[in-house]
């Protein structure tokens, strides 16, 4: 497990999203200078999950979770993760037909 992924679980609630927010906000930052290095993307989409995750399960807002979500899916869309996930959210509100193509 990453020093990323501990450091996270250790912080909860608005804490958590505010670390988990400055941390997409550098893997960005990381992306704009070296578009080319795959790590960086892993990470965003792993740090969007995280936070799509914690929107979904911890807080029930899957609207917003969805929003996120979908980010990870961009940044990694070989992760299936996030697609299980968006899958979730889209049979929660009756949109069956959509989470059938996750």
């Amino acid at each position: 497990m990453s020093f990323l992924k501990l450091c996270l679980q250790q912080i909860e609630g608005d804490e958590r999203n505010a670390w988990l927010e400055e941390g997409i906000n550098l893997y960005k930052q990381f992306l704009q200078l070296d578009p080319k290095e795959p790590r960086y993307a892993i990470i965003l989409a792993d740090l969007y999950l995280q936070w799509g995750r914690d929107e979904k399960i911890r807080r029930g807002n899957y609207h917003n979770a969805y929003n996120i979500l979908r980010k990870a899916t961009i940044y990694s869309p070989s992760k299936p993760d996030a697609f299980y996930h968006l899958s979730f959210i889209f049979a929660n509100e009756e949109r069956k037909w959509e989470a059938v193509l996750f």
